[in-house]
């Protein structure tokens, strides 16, 4: 299922405003971007999250047997809400959205 029903970018593709199927706006900056070294860093400006101070990164390494390791992480700080129940909340939406990747990108070959 996917969660986002539309994604448009501004400032040059710095800037990603997505909706979700929900209705929710999602406002992300893009902070760092490497593409010798496969990976960028976003700031989240607006969301449903109780977080702040949200910076999710993601990166593509060799796995040394001719794969690719795809990662997703971020820090951010709880408010209004457990913190372990957000912790597991953003653990359970990377798993499927890097499961997907991996499902789109071995449809490919």
């Amino acid at each position: 299922m996917d969660l986002i029903a539309s994604s448009s970018l501004s400032e040059g593709g710095r800037l990603r405003h997505l909706n979700t199927t929900t209705g929710e706006i999602i406002v992300e900056r893009l902070l760092t971007y490497d593409e010798d070294e496969r990976n960028y860093s976003y700031a989240l400006l607006e969301g449903p999250s109780p977080v702040i101070d949200y910076v999710g990164t993601m990166s593509a390494k060799d796995d040394k047997s001719g794969g690719t390791l795809a990662t997703w992480s971020s820090t951010f700080i709880v408010q209004g809400a457990k913190e372990a129940e957000v912790v597991q909340g953003f653990q359970v939406l990377y798993l499927k959205r890097l499961e997907r990747l991996k499902a789109v990108v071995e449809s490919m070959d």
